[in-house]
């Protein structure tokens, strides 16, 4: 009797997967309980009564939750860990049902039409922001599904959720996969996550129909508002999963559009140096010299020569000229830099008025500054960085520079 009162109760005891590094596939309920403030706030966006939100915003929010798992959002860049899909896409969609509310939907449009078609405009909101990475799990991850006896096969997004047989997953990113895929696969899955009558109510509005499939499919200039709000939104999901402020960081796919040339997360340590000189200007025209720094130190010296990634811009390529080759390649120590004088370089003939392509006169003013010494380099208030992969410029502040300098006229 007390042996069967203290037998382990087997269904308590903790399933262990077939192999480790897999991950159980859980109801949505399950997915989303921990998401509960998030939910919250984007009920209380949405603004519609409690049955609408269910058959509407819950439904697409659990199909959601059931199709992405707990598979990460990006390889190396934002919302990289286990769950970061599901993570990243709630919280665009809340971020974008903020946003909304301070457009005037369709645009426009009488206060009358503004009015009767405000929860539609509010829906094909939250459902494009939800849906914008939809299809990374289909281009851009290769998914395997296996069973109790760890018996394995892919999983085929196309095909439905991930479901029985099959009890646990694992993911891994595909090599030379091709950039924006994900954006163009999205359209072939949201009858997936938006309910059916989702479908019908978003398509009985053209207009806003149109620029709904736009903005899911990445087709941002045919997106209207939808791609303006949806990108705001994606933006601060980015910037906070990678503890920054938005609009203070540039995401990762501007600079590398081919996930696989991106380097890999930084995994060094920033040892401060207690003193390094600055560049002093002696005089107009001259170079800066170097004092009080053994420049034979490379890690000193921002001018000494580095190799750039494979894949990033070299200097030559971002300031082409003297200016490009001098940065690369020479060194101040040497020569008649050595001596306290300016070094001979060849001039570089080319003037900003010389051309009318407004990015190669922008350029030209650039290499003319940084040499006549007008435009410091590698100091705090600096608007132009030297560093080993090559040029860092200060934006906006040089180009509204550029602009105040030259007086051009520019929508910069």
């Amino acid at each position: 009797m007390l042996k069967q009162l203290f037998r382990p109760n087997p269904r308590r005891r903790a399933v262990q997967p077939p192999r480790p590094g897999l991950f159980p596939i859980l109801p949505a309920d399950a997915l989303l309980e921990p998401h509960g403030p998030i939910l919250n706030r984007i009920e209380e966006l949405a603004g519609v009564p409690r049955s609408y939100y269910q058959r509407y915003y819950q439904a697409a929010l659990q199909q959601y939750a059931r199709f992405v798992q707990q598979l990460p959002a990006s390889e190396a860049h934002h919302h990289a860990g286990p769950g970061g899909l599901l993570a990243h896409g709630l919280a665009v969609a809340a971020a974008a049902l903020k946003i909304r509310r301070g457009h005037l939907l369709p645009p426009g449009a009488s206060a009358e039409t503004i009015d009767q078609q405000q929860d539609l405009w509010t829906y094909a909101v939250f459902t494009a922001a939800l849906c914008h990475d939809l299809g990374k799990p289909a281009a851009d991850q290769a998914v395997t599904l296996y069973d109790d006896q760890g018996n394995a096969w892919p999983w085929s997004p196309w095909t439905g959720h991930m479901a029985a047989p099959a009890k646990w997953y694992g993911n891994e990113f595909r090599r030379g996969r091709v950039y924006g895929l994900h954006e163009k696969a999205a359209l072939l899955l949201v009858n997936r996550i938006v309910p059916p009558e989702g479908l019908a109510w978003l398509s009985g509005e053209v207009g806003a129909f149109a620029a709904w499939l736009a903005c899911v499919a990445g087709d941002t200039d045919n997106a209207g508002p939808f791609g303006e709000i949806v990108g705001r939104a994606d933006g601060e999901s980015v910037s906070r999963s990678l503890g920054a402020e938005p609009r203070n960081r540039l995401p990762a796919s501007r600079i590398w559009r081919d996930p696989d040339r991106r380097p890999a997360r930084f995994a060094g340590a920033v040892i401060p140096q207690e003193a390094v000189a600055r560049p002093v200007q002696e005089e107009p025209g001259r170079e800066a010299a170097w004092q009080g720094v053994d420049t034979s130190d490379e890690t000193l010296n921002p001018m000494t020569a580095h190799p750039a990634p494979d894949g990033a811009l070299s200097m030559e390529d971002l300031l082409p000229g003297a200016l490009g080759e001098a940065l690369a390649g020479s060194d101040p120590t040497e020569g008649d830099a050595a001596e306290g004088k300016a070094p001979c370089r060849q001039p570089d003939t080319r003037t900003p008025s010389d051309t009318d392509d407004l990015g190669a006169r922008f350029l030209a003013w650039v290499r003319e500054n940084v040499h006549n010494g007008a435009l410091p380099v590698n100091t705090p208030e600096a608007l132009v960085h030297v560093v080993s992969e090559g040029v860092l410029l200060v934006s906006p502040a040089l180009f509204k520079t550029y602009i105040e300098q030259t007086g051009i006229e520019a929508s910069w």
